[in-house]
């Protein structure tokens, strides 16, 4: 972040912190999940143990990496249809 330059940060870190934290947070509130299937930073198995946990997160699974720089048009179709509901 104070470089102004992308950096990659190590899955280790991802590691550590679940080492010290008790899980997921507890989210009531509805929430969308876009994900993508080909993302080598956090694996979708995450996403979608967290989704199938918790009745309001809705996950939507996309064919892009970790920016998601390719479905940037799918998040905000998923976004508007998402809000709409709960708007």
């Amino acid at each position: 972040h104070t470089t102004g330059r992308p950096a990659k940060i190590d899955y280790g870190f991802i590691e550590d912190c679940e080492r010290v934290d008790t899980g997921y947070p507890d989210v009531a509130q509805p929430a969308l999940i876009v994900h993508g299937t080909a993302d080598d930073v956090v694996p979708i198995a995450r996403s979608r143990d967290f989704a199938k946990r918790r009745p309001g997160v809705q996950l939507v699974e996309v064919a892009d990496g970790h920016e998601l720089t390719a479905s940037i048009p799918t998040i905000l179709a998923e976004s508007d249809r998402f809000l709409a509901r709960w708007l």
